[in-house]
């Protein structure tokens, strides 16, 4: 290396390493970060090699000015380790041999790095007394991430950790198979074909998985200057060159920073456990910069290029301070000194050679002189004359609406819930939720007029269930759940008032089944309680009722329940009567106009019941002058018609309920191409002859569902019957038909097979619950280990094989899910950071299943009872935290590790149990708000920073989920100061940034 005479009494600059040209200003380029950047990628063995040699050769110089202080012994194993990196990146591939030498010199405080190129992985040993720590990370970050990233893109460091005994590491298998596998990993050739790029944490998820099944897990703390290692990867200006759709195979000519150098910086700092560690880093990339910059002076680099490693030495020992030694503050000013005088004589030489002469034009004038900020004087004189500006303190005057109380929202025209939700959506539903689950079984208790009160509960239900799910879109499974859960309340409220009035109703089953209930998914104990009590009731309905009797039965007999309350009513035999003497009287009358209404069927036949049987209804509504009896032959058939002509209003909205409930939630659907399902029938409503009996209550119900009477009438037949149909506002929007009306037992089957799924995608313009991909074995527990093993060609790309079989197998059986669950965690084959993984234990831990009536409790969920069941699950999940803890930032995993802490306290378990979940719990967000406060302070040096805004929801949402708990144990979570700044800060960066998209949390 060159030096210089006027240096000569500066401290000692010489390495014993010389660079090339093009070495140089690659290593330059990469440690000291110009303004402009290469256009494409500049990375060679060669250069990389230079890279790291340079390194090794500034560590042995630094380590001569050290001598005799406390850092040097720290500094000889810094040394060793540089040492042995530089050797493993001779060439591209790792010599197995020579990886194998350097683990069997390990002493204890030495430390290994190893840098896997092809995988963009690296791996740190470090040697203790008694163990060995191997950490893994993932080096540069994709170049998705980049491309992503809006602004100043960092990661962090390490990733995750595990401890080995020496003995294991000391053992010749071991070595054998470890170095084989640095060496197969890191394969490159050009005549090998390039694999699919590999999952970005690859390499540090298969060898935390296979070094903790013979070791354990490491919680490493690290003492920086901010509490985690970060390191800014510098990639956004390179970005810039390139187009935003540019793929990954474009993409390989984009310049990135070296890899290498950030795996030194990385290493360096990682050895250094305390804070005077961290400052011996920072001296000697300090120390690195200036020998680069010696180097750099009498080569030909630019005088742009020599200016910015000036600044950022200069920058480098400003943020120094104090801690930087005479010797080194000596070292970098008189580095500094010899860049200006370089850069100085490179300015007079070019001063005097005579500048090229330059005419510019008139336009160029003009442009270059006219003022662009025409308006700004006043602000920019206020801003030099520093002119404050007193702040107006705004007065508060809330205009949100009050409360509304159960009997505000059971107005008789639903206007109260219509006004509500007009100025104030999502709290109005909220406010409605709340008032049913706290006052429904009070204001049931005080109802005294059954019509009136059953009509009020119509209304709202068909308000509530079409505003509810008005987007669907935005809905996951728990939104979903509450809101029938609070549409079943109301509709069992609605069965007790109708059992109360007509006591002959509880002999036929209510329309809701208890498979409807299984499907929910419910997160909290007041919930599963009022999904209980609604459970037990309609499982008690169920049974006290005749088998094969329904209330919407079109198989008319003595026992239907039209038949059976005609029976007993006085008013509905009267009103028969009626129709038949009217009807007598005018055939008497005008025998004449029958029989020109006779030929209008081109058969005329004398006798009453002959001509009653052949004229349709389409007829009599096309010749309203036709004189006959509305009332069909059979009695039975009669006795119907009486009761629908008067129904009792409990009745109608009763009948209507079970389909405005399917209706809103958009399970209510019918084939595309059975749109013209009324053809064919023909509403009793529309009959001219029988409107003058029509009770006018049952005409003006203001229900957008509804179920009617109807006349069928058959292609192949001309002998009408009579049918349910259920008419509601189809909900497609390419559909231009107001009302469509199908059958009821349509609804039925509907109901049957309903699948609760958080996946609403839209498909021929209409919102279906279909499961996609992986959802059918989120969504369902009818699924059998045989259909998993056969459906293994369904395993995405990016799950193995053993993983896809643990997954799908977890909810292949209810009442063995939580032992699944164990399973997977205790044999590390749920990867709990995959969303899918999350999703799944969450359907599998809050989808409530079958109630066992005679103890009261959930059949799926006995287990989380069970003392010693709980203990295993929760030393699975310490030991999952504890990974975490020593790894890199997962919002995900600690969220899952909150989900199933909340449900083991849903459960009301000992009190040992509830302690120690309390106790992780907490831990789990101190750690989570730490992360949130580490994020956010990133996010505020770039707010554009997208991965990082992600990052930082689902690290809220994971934090926020702590207190997602009972009342009862709430006060044990929420009671100092640092829990009231984490809830409030929670809450604060989830409203400002945004509600994460996995959402579910």
């Amino acid at each position: 290396m060159s030096t210089n005479t006027s240096m000569a009494d500066s401290p000692n600059l010489q390495t014993t390493f010389a660079h090339t040209s093009g070495s140089l200003e690659y290593t330059v380029t990469h440690v000291f970060l110009p303004v402009e950047l290469p256009d494409a990628d500049d990375y060679t063995p060669g250069n990389n090699h230079s890279l790291a040699r340079a390194v090794c050769a500034a560590a042995h110089t630094y380590d001569t000015h050290i001598l005799g202080t406390s850092e040097q012994d720290h500094w000889h194993r810094i040394i060793k380790t540089l040492d042995n990196l530089q050797a493993s990146v001779q060439s591209e591939d790792i010599d197995g041999g020579h990886a194998i030498s350097q683990l069997r010199g390990m002493q204890a405080g030495d430390i290994l790095a190893f840098f896997i190129r092809r995988q963009n992985a690296a791996i740190i040993l470090t040697r203790r007394e008694d163990s060995v720590l191997c950490e893994a990370f993932e080096v540069s970050p994709s170049w998705d991430v980049v491309k992503r990233t809006k602004g100043p893109l960092s990661c962090s460091y390490p990733g995750s950790a595990a401890e080995i005994p020496n003995e294991v590491l000391d053992d010749r298998d071991f070595q054998l198979e470890f170095s084989n596998f640095l060496s197969r990993t890191n394969i490159i050739g050009p005549d090998l074909p390039l694999p699919p790029p590999a999952h970005p944490r690859y390499i540090d998820i298969l060898l935390d998985g296979v070094l903790q099944s013979i070791g354990r897990a490491a919680n490493i703390v690290r003492v920086t200057e901010r509490g985690a290692l970060h390191k800014r990867i510098r990639d956004r200006v390179g970005r810039l060159w390139r187009d935003e759709d540019e793929d990954e195979d474009e993409a390989k000519d984009v310049w990135r920073r070296s890899a290498l150098w950030l795996l030194i910086r990385v290493t360096i700092q990682m050895s250094t456990n305390c804070s005077p560690g961290y400052a011996s880093y920072k001296r000697f990339t300090l120390f690195f910069m200036c020998t680069l910059a010696s180097d750099a002076r009498n080569t030909s680099l630019s005088s742009d290029l020599l200016h910015s490693m000036l600044s950022r030495i200069l920058r480098r020992l400003s943020k120094l301070n104090s801690s930087v030694p005479d010797w080194l503050s000596d070292v970098a000013l008189k580095t500094c000194d010899r860049l200006r005088e370089i850069t100085a004589g490179r300015r007079k030489e070019l001063s005097v050679r005579p500048s090229p002469f330059r005419n510019p034009s008139q336009d160029e004038l003009t442009r270059d002189t006219q003022p662009s900020l025409l308006n700004s004087r006043e602000y920019i004189q206020n801003i030099l004359d520093n002119v404050g500006h007193e702040s107006v303190r705004t007065p508060f005057h809330p205009s949100h609406r009050r409360l509304g109380t159960i009997e505000d929202f059971l107005s008789s025209n639903g206007s109260f819930f219509d006004e509500a939700y007009d100025a104030d959506p999502d709290t109005t539903l909220y406010d409605f939720e709340r008032s049913v689950e706290q006052g429904i079984d009070d204001w049931f208790a005080c109802v005294t007029n059954v019509d009136e009160a059953c009509t009020q509960l119509g209304v709202l239900m068909d308000k509530y269930m079409t505003k509810a799910y008005e987007h669907p879109e935005g809905l996951d499974a728990d939104d979903i759940s509450i809101r029938l859960l609070t549409a079943i309340e109301l509709y069992v409220v609605l069965d007790k008032l109708v059992v109360k009035e007509i006591p002959m109703f509880a002999d036929y089953p209510p329309g809701i089944s208890t498979a409807f209930l299984e499907k929910l998914l419910l997160r909290r104990v007041t919930s599963l309680h009022r999904l209980s009590c609604a459970y037990q009731y309609l499982s008690a309905r169920h049974s006290r009722s005749r088998p094969g009797w329904s209330v919407l039965s079109d198989e008319f007999t003595e026992d239907s329940f039209p038949a059976r309350y005609y029976d007993q009513s006085p008013h509905l035999q009267q009103l028969k009567a009626r129709i038949e003497g009217d009807t007598t009287k005018k055939i008497a009358g005008r025998v004449g106009s029958q029989r020109r209404g006779n030929n209008l069927t081109h058969t005329a036949y004398d006798g009453y019941r002959e001509h009653q049987r052949h004229i349709p209804p389409q007829q009599l509504a096309e010749n309203p002058e036709i004189s006959q009896s509305p009332l069909p032959d059979s009695l039975v058939h009669a006795k119907v018609i009486a009761f629908e002509l008067q129904c009792p209003a409990c009745v109608r909205i009763w009948r209507s309920a079970a389909p405005c409930i399917l209706n809103g939630c958009y399970l209510l659907t019918v084939d595309r191409y059975s749109l013209d399902a009324e053809e064919g029938h023909y509403l009793l409503a529309n009959v001219p002859a029988l409107q003058p009996y029509f009770a006018t209550e049952c005409q003006e119900l203001p229900l957008r569902v509804q179920i009617h009477l109807a006349y069928y009438y058959p292609e192949n037949s001309g002998s009408p019957t009579l049918r349910y149909v259920v008419q509601h506002p189809y909900r497609a929007v390419f559909f231009k038909k107001e009302k469509l009306s199908i059958q009821i037992r349509q609804a039925g089957r509907s109901c049957r097979h309903w699948e609760l799924s958080s996946n609403l995608k839209r498909r021929q313009g209409e919102y279906l619950l279909e499961p996609v991909e992986l959802d059918k074995y989120t969504d369902s527990t009818s699924h059998t280990s045989n259909n998993v093993l056969g459906a293994q060609a369904d395993c995405p790309p990016d799950l193995s094989a053993d993983e896809f079989i643990v997954f799908a197998h977890l909810r292949s059986g209810g009442s063995l899910q939580w032992l699944n669950i164990l399973q997977g965690l205790r044999c590390r084959t749920l990867n709990l950071r995959r969303r899918e993984v999350h999703h799944l234990i969450a359907h599998a831990a809050f989808q409530v299943g079958p109630l066992d009536l005679n103890t009261g409790t959930w059949i799926w969920h006995q287990e989380t009872q069970d003392s010693s069941f709980c203990t295993a699950l929760l030393d699975e999940l310490e030991s999952f935290f504890t990974d975490v803890g020593a790894g890199s930032i997962d919002g995900v995993l600690m969220n899952s590790i909150s989900l199933l802490l909340t449900r083991v306290l849903m459960s009301g378990p000992s009190e040992d149990i509830t302690e120690r979940a309390i106790t992780l719990l907490r831990g789990v967000r101190r750690k989570t708000f730490a992360w949130v406060q580490e994020l956010s302070y990133d996010l505020s040096k770039a707010p554009m920073n997208r991965e990082r805004r992600n990052l930082l929801l689902d690290v809220t949402a994971a934090c926020r989920s702590t207190f997602d708990v009972h009342p009862a144990t709430f006060h044990k979570l929420f009671h100092s100061a640092e829990d009231i700044d984490a809830f409030l800060s929670c809450a604060f960066f989830i409203h400002a940034i945004g509600l994460p998209c996995m959402s579910s949390s």
